[in-house]
């Protein structure tokens, strides 16, 4: 009788539910809390057994199967990430106004720009009441995505921090008794 491959085993619909639910997340013990009843587990025992369950072959094979087919359905490369996160990261704030600094109608904005963009909240202001009252302008809340965190993303892909603690030197500590001259 010969041995079943583990990676193409059917998973438990619990399985499944996990390895999908890991791919909505990112994350293996949120992925088990929605998907095995672990409502009254402990922290650590849901993290152990996330961890466990991604040890697997099968589990693996799974979740990489997944992130294929999501890659393949949104025709996301490791290119375009990288791109993206680029543009976050060094986007110039001053491409988001014209010459005279009033802000850019949303589409005369470059797209790389326009990513940088986590929301924008348009007040339009008045001034005067009931029938005096007249539109004087609009105030634009600019809400951008925090270029520190695309840097560290970058940081973290180019191993930027590996090069960083490689330069670090280990201290040297040196142990030496001192001699006993009849004093404790």
């Amino acid at each position: 009788m010969q041995k079943k491959d583990k990676s193409t085993q059917r998973l438990t619909p619990k399985q499944e539910k996990f390895c999908q639910e890991y791919i909505i997340t990112g994350n293996k013990s949120e992925a088990y809390r929605n998907s095995y009843s672990a409502g009254n587990m402990k922290s650590e025992t849901i993290n152990n057994k996330a961890y466990q369950l991604m040890l697997r072959e099968d589990i693996r094979a799974r979740v990489e199967q997944l992130q294929n087919e999501l890659k393949k359905r949104n025709e996301i490369t490791l290119d375009k990430v990288i791109k993206g996160i680029a543009d976050i990261a060094t986007f110039d704030i001053a491409e988001l106004y014209d010459e005279n600094g009033v802000f850019k109608n949303i589409h005369d904005i470059p797209k790389n720009v326009r990513t940088a963009i986590s929301g924008i909240k348009t007040l339009e202001e008045f001034d005067g009441y009931g029938k005096d009252k007249e539109s004087i302008g609009f105030t634009k809340d600019v809400k951008i995505i925090n270029k520190l965190d695309a840097y560290r993303e970058l940081m973290k892909y180019f191993g930027g921090y590996e090069l960083h603690n490689k330069q670090k030197t280990d201290s040297v500590v040196t142990i030496f008794e001192l001699p006993n001259d009849g004093r404790n």
